[in-house]
């Protein structure tokens, strides 16, 4: 808008900005008592003017409604004028109103004629999911196997999330199968005895019609080592864990699981000899298309009911990797440390030092996280040797059982009621390290509660009691040097 420049009665009234380009106001003279006529004329020039400078685009007002009420002051322009401008101004908001209103029928018109797109892979236009089937192999070996399938059917499976199950109950003769969960509409239960380990039981499944691979876009294997899936609270709206998987794969990548391992394994397990080095993607569970397991099945020896576990692991584990590398298709996993890695690139074969992910400490010195990989391995003898992802998966069954049942568990604390096992590890460690290069002044200065403590062995002592557990300051001044093992 206009704006007028100095003091109300000011002599000078700014009219229009230059036509020509002016950086700055053109500025009118209008002598106060001058002759009427010329006042006149002056107005009617500025009228025109006014009026050229808005039909050939060279200026454009902006008025406030409080400008558009103001009165003229000092012959600044003709009621004639404002009324033109005003005019101008309905007419061109009128226009602009009916170019967005065709805009949005036009484009209200093409989401009716053309449906959004599927939000995921295995979506089909009209919402309803590609024929998608998951092979669950199950076999009562360890105690832990049956609360792995228990937590998987509660947790895992949906009556209407477009999976056809099939868990498939490796029975071996003489022994009574545990009591098994019921299953949603879309799941069931057949029975195998317990023989071509996995890879080769999933070939059965295919072989003898129990399914028809054929008949499905989208396939799952898993089997019950693993517990799952765990999704993080603000994670699970609107995404099927399927999909997590199923998104994954693109017209170059065939196959993705939780994790990838590099440590490869021997023929016959002669750990001199020849030896298969591809990453393959760990089959406890895995996803692929139907062109992946086109592939496999080509390939004659994936699905093979092979007797030896070496063999299993050979052409089954490490095999079905490496028969997609070798088609040109890629890998992929939810490992953070994996994510963007071209497998295809044998630079990248010896990831992790070919050390397996799944040992405690083994992926770079940490490990492994259940909501980093949605399943993790539970047994027995892993639980045993408290590997923290499955200690953590073991806690997280609790938690999420008691949410189920609507009962939260939000009180109890097993540090609060015996840390002793839960600080074993650490103060082994630091006994270990020992008093001697232990910064004692260090730890009181950072300290500043502690200085009622007068001596270095005062100051140990306090450290391995609790000060090493509350998150204090404190630092060794020599490296650890651990004394091997006795022989």
């Amino acid at each position: 808008m206009f704006r007028r420049r100095g003091p109300a009665a000011a002599d000078e009234d700014p009219l229009i900005i230059s036509p020509f380009g002016s950086p700055g106001p053109v500025y009118a003279k209008a002598r106060k008592g001058g002759p009427p006529a010329m006042r006149t004329l002056a107005a009617a020039a500025a009228a025109l003017l006014l009026c050229w400078a808005l039909w050939t685009g060279r200026l454009e007002l902006h008025l406030s409604p409080a400008s558009a009420r103001a009165p003229a002051v000092n012959g600044s322009g003709s009621s004639s004028s404002k009324l033109g401008s005003l005019a101008a101004r309905e007419e061109a908001a009128a226009a602009a109103a009916d170019t967005q209103q065709q805009q949005q029928q036009q484009q209200q018109l093409r989401q009716e004629l053309e449906p959004a797109p599927p939000r995921h892979k295995r979506q089909l236009p009209d919402g309803s999911w590609a024929p998608t089937l998951l092979v669950y192999v199950f076999s009562n070996t360890d105690p832990e196997y049956i609360n792995n399938l228990r937590f998987f059917v509660k947790f895992g499976m949906a009556a209407d999330d477009g999976v056809t199950y099939i868990i498939v109950v490796q029975e071996t003769p003489g022994e009574a199968p545990p009591e098994l969960p019921p299953l949603p509409p879309n799941a069931r239960y057949v029975r195998h005895t317990n023989e071509c380990y996995d890879w080769g039981t999933i070939g059965w499944v295919f072989s003898t019609g129990v399914a028809n691979p054929d008949d499905y876009k989208f396939f799952i294997f898993m089997n019950s080592s693993v517990r799952g899936p765990f999704i993080p609270p603000y994670a699970r709206g609107g995404t099927r864990w399927q999909d997590l998987f199923f998104d994954k794969l693109t017209d170059h990548v065939k196959l993705v699981g939780p994790t990838i391992s590099c440590e490869g394994s021997p023929w016959q397990g002669n750990a001199a000899g020849e030896w298969r080095i591809n990453p393959h993607v760990q089959s406890y569970v895995l996803a692929t298309d139907k062109v992946g397991l086109d592939v496999w099945l080509r390939d004659g020896n994936v699905f093979k009911c092979w007797r030896s576990m070496w063999d299993v692991i050979w052409h089954g584990e490490l095999g079905s990797s490496l028969a997609l590398l070798n088609a040109g298709f890629n890998l992929d996993s939810f490992m953070m440390r994996y994510q963007g890695v071209d497998w295809l690139d044998q630079a990248n074969w010896h990831c992790n030092k070919r050390a397996n992910p799944y040992g405690e400490h083994y992926l770079d010195g940490i490990s492994l996280n259940p909501f980093e990989v949605l399943f993790v391995k539970v047994k027995e003898r892993v639980l045993q040797n408290d590997w923290s992802f499955a200690v953590q998966a073991v806690k997280y069954t609790h938690w999420m059982e008691a949410q189920a049942a609507g009962k939260p568990d939000v009180a109890s604390n097993a540090y609060r009621d015996n840390n002793k096992p839960l600080r074993a590890p650490r103060l082994a460690y630091l006994q270990a390290r020992g008093p001697e290069c232990f910064d004692w002044q260090y730890y009181l200065q950072q300290n500043q509660d502690l200085k009622h403590y007068t001596t270095k062995a005062e100051l140990w002592s306090h450290f391995l009691r609790g000060g090493a557990y509350e998150g204090r300051a404190f630092r060794f001044t020599c490296p650890f040097e651990p004394q091997p093992p006795p022989k």
